[in-house]
C-alpha cells in the first residue's frame, strides 16, 4: 500500500467522522421543520418536475441543488419528517466536511476538526426552533446556505492542494475543484461572486493562470446543466436570476454606512457568540500583518470575495434601493463562516510556534487550545440544553391521530407549515385527515371567522385565547408552553358577532 494511499484513506476516514459528527449534532438538536423557505424547497420538491411556473415564492423553489436532493428523498423515504431530516443532514454534510478540508490543507488536521467542531455547535448551528428560539435557522433546515458554503470549501481545498502537485495529478485536481464550486452556485447564485477569488487564489499559490481554465470549464458546464433543467422544467433557462431579480425590487432605502456594518450588526445582535466569529476575522488579520502568512492571506481573500459585493450591493452603491437586503441575517455570511475560523485558528497555530518558552512549543499549543475549546464547548452545550427539539409537535401527532373526530383545525400561516407534517407520520403516511385553515402570522387579535378548534403558537395572534375570551385549552403540549389546542365555548366572544361553536364532528 503506497504512502499516498494511506493518507487519502486517512482524509476520507476523517471526513466520514465529521459528516458523522455533522449527523449527531443535527439529532441533538432535531428541530421541527420550521416555516421558512425549506418547506417551500420540500413541497416544489414533491412537484418537481411539474413544478407551476407560477408558483410562489419561485427563487426558492427553482434552486436545483436543493430541489433534486429533496426529490430523491422524497422517492425514498416518503413524503415526510424523515425525507425532510434525511435531506438535511445530505447537505450540511458538505459544510462539515468543507470546514474540515479547508482548515486541514493551510494548517493541518487539528485545524480543520476544531473549524468543524467551533462551528457546528456554535449557536448559529444549534439554536434553531422557531417555536422556542432561534438565531439563524441553518442547522436541521433544506436552506442554500451551508451546503453552498461547504461545496466552494471543498473547492478551495482542491485548488491549495492542486498548487502542491504537477501534471494530470494539478489538473485532475483542478477539474474536480470546478465540479464542486459549480455545484455551490446551483444552492446559492451569490456564490459566483466568489469565483473572482479564484484567480488570486492561482497568484498566491503559484498556479499558472492559463490552468483556470480546468476549473472554469467544469463551472460553466454544471452552470449549463443547471440552466437545462430550468428550461426543461419551468421554461426559462434563466429562472433563477429572474425570480431574484423579482425579489429584490422594492426594498427600503439603506444608509451606507448601515450596509457597511451588516456583517458586525448580523454577528452581534442575533447572539453574543457571534463575536467568536468576529475574533476569528480579527486574529486572522492581525496574523497576516504580523506573519505575512499565505494561508491567512488565501483566508482573507476568501472572506472578501463575499463581504466586498454584498456590501456594496447592501446599500454602499445604492442606499435608496439595495439589490441585497439581508445582510443583517447570519445565514447569508455563512460562506465565509469558515475562512473566519480557520484564519483564527491559524493565527494561533502560527504564531505558538514561535513563542520560545521553558516547555516545548507542542505542549504549549496544545494546553492553550484545549483549554479555550473546554471553555469555549462549556458556553456553547449550555445554549444547547434548553431546545427541546421537536418533543412538542410530536405529541401532537399522536394526539391528533387519536381525535380523528376533529374535522378542522384553525392556526396561523406560519405554523400551518409545519403543521403539515405532523399530521403525517415520519415516512409520510397520513394519520389525521381533517383539515387546516389559516389566517395572517403574528396579528393582533383572532379574526372573527376563527371559531375553532384553534392551534395556537408563539406566531398566532398576539393577542392569545383564554377563558375570558370565550376559549377553553383542550390539549397542551407538555412543557405547558409551545403548543396548545383551543375550542370555543358556546358563549361567544363578546368582541367577535359571528364566532360560533367548535367544529368538530360526530365521534
Amino acid at each position: 500500500m503506497t504512502r499516498s494511499f494511506k493518507a487519502v484513506t486517512r482524509i476520507a476516514g476523517l471526513a466520514v467522522i465529521v459528516a458523522a459528527f455533522g449527523a449527531l449534532m443535527l439529532w441533538q438538536v432535531l428541530p421541527p421543520p420550521p416555516f421558512t423557505d425549506s418547506i417551500h424547497v420540500f413541497r416544489a420538491a414533491r412537484l418537481w418536475p411539474d413544478i407551476p411556473v407560477d408558483a410562489a415564492p419561485l427563487h426558492q423553489m427553482c434552486r436545483v441543488g436543493l430541489l433534486l436532493p429533496s426529490w430523491a428523498a422524497q422517492q425514498i423515504l416518503g413524503y415526510g419528517q424523515a425525507a425532510y431530516y434525511a435531506t438535511s443532514l445530505f447537505l450540511m454534510s458538505f459544510f462539515a466536511v468543507g470546514c474540515y478540508l479547508s482548515g486541514r490543507v493551510l494548517f493541518g488536521d487539528g485545524v480543520g476538526l476544531f473549524t468543524v467542531v467551533l462551528l457546528l455547535v456554535h449557536p448559529f448551528f444549534t439554536i434553531v426552533d422557531p417555536y422556542v428560539e432561534s438565531v439563524n435557522a441553518s442547522t436541521g433546515g433544506i436552506l442554500p446556505d451551508a451546503p453552498a458554503a461547504g461545496l466552494f470549501a471543498i473547492g478551495f481545498a482542491a485548488v491549495v492542494v492542486a498548487a502542491r502537485r504537477d501534471g494530470r495529478a494539478q489538473a485532475g485536481l483542478l477539474l474536480a475543484s470546478g465540479v464542486v464550486l459549480g455545484a455551490a452556485f446551483l444552492c446559492r447564485e451569490f456564490v459566483a461572486f466568489m469565483y473572482a477569488a479564484v484567480p488570486v487564489f492561482f497568484l498566491l499559490l503559484g498556479i499558472p493562470l492559463r490552468r483556470i481554465l480546468l476549473v472554469a470549464a467544469p463551472v460553466a458546464g454544471v452552470a449549463a446543466l443547471g440552466m437545462l433543467h430550468n428550461e426543461l422544467v419551468f421554461g426559462d433557462a434563466f429562472v433563477t436570476l429572474h425570480a431574484a431579480e423579482s425579489v429584490a425590487d422594492g426594498g427600503a432605502s439603506i444608509p451606507w454606512y448601515v450596509a457597511l456594518g451588516r456583517l458586525f450588526e448580523a454577528m452581534l445582535t442575533s447572539h453574543w457568540q457571534g463575536a467568536v466569529l468576529l475574533t476569528g476575522l480579527a486574529l486572522t488579520i492581525v496574523g497576516w500583518a504580523l506573519t505575512r502568512d499565505r494561508g491567512l492571506a488565501l483566508c482573507l481573500v476568501w472572506f472578501l470575495s463575499l463581504w466586498i459585493p454584498l456590501t456594496l450591493l447592501g446599500g454602499v452603491l445604492n442606499g435608496k434601493d439595495p439589490d441585497f437586503e439581508w445582510g443583517y441575517l447570519p445565514r447569508y455570511w455563512t460562506p465565509i463562516f469558515p475562512p473566519l475560523i480557520v484564519g483564527g485558528l491559524g493565527t494561533a497555530v502560527i504564531l505558538s510556534r514561535r513563542i520560545r518558552a521553558g516547555l516545548p512549543r507542542t505542549i504549549t499549543t496544545t494546553a492553550v487550545a484545549s483549554a479555550l475549546l473546554l471553555v469555549y464547548l462549556v458556553l456553547t452545550v449550555q445554549q444547547i440544553q434548553p431546545v427541546e427539539r421537536d418533543a412538542a409537535w410530536n405529541e401532537l401527532r399522536g394526539w391528533l391521530a387519536k381525535h380523528q373526530n376533529l374535522t378542522l383545525i384553525w392556526t396561523d400561516s406560519y405554523s400551518a407549515q409545519t403543521l403539515q407534517f405532523y399530521t403525517r407520520s415520519p415516512f409520510g403516511r397520513p394519520l389525521w385527515h381533517g383539515r387546516v385553515e389559516t389566517f395572517l402570522h403574528e396579528r393582533a387579535l383572532l379574526p372573527g371567522k376563527v371559531t375553532g378548534p384553534l392551534l395556537h403558537t408563539r406566531y398566532g395572534a398576539k393577542t392569545p385565547p383564554s377563558l375570558e375570551s370565550g376559549w377553553r385549552s383542550i390539549w397542551k403540549s407538555s412543557d405547558g408552553a409551545t403548543l396548545s389546542v383551543w375550542i370555543r365555548e358556546p358563549k361567544t366572544d363578546p368582541r367577535c358577532a359571528d364566532c360560533g361553536p367548535p367544529h368538530l364532528a360526530r365521534p
